[in-house]
């Protein structure tokens, strides 16, 4: 995991898949400790799921993080971050159960 995080350059953008791939093994590492770390890893892997469905939809948009942050930003403005499905809202998500988790 740490690896494929590290492989990541934010000069070249987050690659999707990659993020989305660390992110599904953290959340299978944390439901190694049981039931009380159920819903944060059910929480991780829904929203890695929601921005999978979005990038299965838009396959011609790539895999950026940036270029699906950059559309949503664009067809939805400041409505992005609460936007049920859309992968800046996921990504929100994302990055508030792993501040949670790590504390």
């Amino acid at each position: 995991i740490t690896a494929r995080l590290r492989a990541m350059s934010l000069a070249e953008g987050l690659e999707l898949p990659a993020l989305l791939d660390a992110v599904d093994g953290i959340a299978s590492v944390y439901g190694l400790l049981g039931k009380t770390m159920a819903p944060v890893k059910a929480d991780l892997r829904s929203n890695v799921a929601k921005v999978r469905r979005v990038m299965q939809k838009n396959p011609a948009m790539g895999t950026s993080l940036a270029s699906y942050l950059d559309k949503d930003q664009k067809d939805r403005g400041a409505k992005a971050e609460t936007t049920e499905g859309s992968v800046t809202c996921s990504v929100l998500w994302i990055s508030r159960s792993l501040s949670f988790l790590v504390g």
